[in-house]
């Protein structure tokens, strides 16, 4: 006669880790995916709160995004948006011939320049918002970028303001917003669509 025993007890370690493994793998991969950014910024952490930290973090933005014009309102790290800001308002002071709260030294400005840093107000051009349109179609599989997208507000107005000119254009109207047929070609190479389809959540 078999004995019955409880069935927890009986499983031995290495069952259990047969038994969970893809369980696991798979709840691993997807926290992975979900998280990409934020490891990345949990590993610079630390060195945040130095100047150099910073300069690698906008480095960092860089890579990912093809440029260093951080939003103010970035919300994968709002603070790098701020510190960015901070950093063109100490250079203004600076040129004025005042002096600044937060401390901007010739060094840490000729660093931030060397990065590709920009002063005055950022002018992001057509095709820095097209590379910035590749990058969420790539990331979402399309390109119906909210209005108000929190990653980067300016992505959404952008679209939206290149969809008005274009009904304009369409009407026979004369658009104050600037949209030549070659920048509506490039807009439909990527895949950008004139009305806007809802997708869901992004």
């Amino acid at each position: 006669m078999v004995n019955n025993q409880d069935s927890s007890a009986a499983i031995r370690p290495k069952d259990m880790d047969n038994s969970t493994a893809r369980g696991v793998t798979v709840t691993r991969k997807r926290n992975a995916e979900d998280s990409s950014f934020k490891s990345r910024k949990k590993g610079t952490a630390a060195r945040t709160g130095s100047f150099e930290g910073r300069c690698k973090q906008l480095i960092d933005f860089i890579d990912e995004i093809g440029h260093c014009n951080v939003p103010r309102k970035f919300s994968a790290d709002p603070s790098l948006g701020i510190w960015c800001g901070t950093m063109r308002y100490s250079y203004i002071k600076i040129q004025q011939g005042q002096t600044p709260r937060s401390n901007l030294t010739q060094d840490q400005i000729e660093r931030l320049e060397e990065i590709g840093f920009k002063w005055g107000k950022v002018m992001v051009t057509f095709e820095q918002h097209c590379r910035d349109l590749e990058a969420f179609k790539s990331e979402f599989g399309h390109c119906n970028v909210p209005y108000k997208y929190l990653a980067d507000p300016s992505l959404g107005r952008w679209c939206s303001n290149m969809r008005y000119a274009y009904n304009q254009i369409q009407q026979d109207q004369t658009s104050k917003i600037n949209l030549t047929q070659d920048q509506i070609k490039r807009l439909e190479e990527i895949g950008f669509k004139w009305k806007l389809v809802y997708q869901g959540k992004t």
